[in-house]
């Protein structure tokens, strides 16, 4: 199985990757974390509303209000 660099590398610098149309959400599910999300897919919707969005979370939890924005 081949590595894709680019999906690590955007994993690991902000958790956004607009060419691939990616938001990662990682860690305790929180206000900063959650606004990010949001705001990403803001701009990804912004770029092109055609285009699917995947969202990829690596959460074990957080704040449960939070968490239905």
């Amino acid at each position: 199985m081949a590595v894709n660099h680019e999906f690590y590398e955007a994993y690991l610098a902000s958790g956004f990757d607009v060419r691939n149309r990616r938001v990662f959400l990682y860690g305790d599910i929180n206000e900063a974390n959650i606004g990010m999300l949001v705001k990403s897919l803001y701009i990804l919707e912004a770029n092109n509303a055609e285009k699917p969005i995947e969202i990829i979370i690596s959460s074990c939890g957080g704040d449960e209000y939070e968490m239905f924005a």
